[in-house]
């Protein structure tokens, strides 16, 4: 069985979170070889979601969600689980919950720019007033 852990991820931020994937009996699951797949989305009912890069070392997992992907979803609850996926095509659920979009006052308008800009300082036309 899954664990489940609920994330509270602010609106128009670059979201990460890591994990250790584990066994029912709580050792250590060694996920580097298997695909990974995570998504939220609004409800399980909804039948389009929204992609969660998920990234494995060993046991330990890392999820990523863009800051522009973020920055788009309406601030409430979403649910979200990932998976492992062997080379004979068995699925294991390692993790899910509920993920909560906090609204931000401050909001990077231009992502592009803050990439490129050198300085990593943005100008008052990045943001929304």
């Amino acid at each position: 069985m899954a664990n489940t852990v609920n994330l509270e991820v602010d609106q128009g931020i670059t979201y990460s979170y890591s994990f250790e994937a584990q066994h029912a009996n709580g050792a250590s699951f060694n996920v580097a070889t298997y695909d990974l797949y995570a998504a939220f989305k609004k409800d399980f009912q909804t039948k389009t979601s929204n992609e969660i890069e998920a990234n494995a070392v060993n046991s330990n997992v890392t999820l990523t969600i863009a800051s522009n992907t973020t920055y788009l979803l309406t601030p409430g609850d979403y649910v979200y689980d990932v998976m492992a996926v062997d080379g004979s095509n068995n699925v294991f659920k390692l993790l899910h919950g509920m993920l909560h979009i906090v609204p931000s006052a401050t909001v990077v308008w231009n992502l592009e720019s803050e990439s490129s800009n050198t300085d990593n300082e943005l100008s008052n036309n990045d943001f929304i007033y």
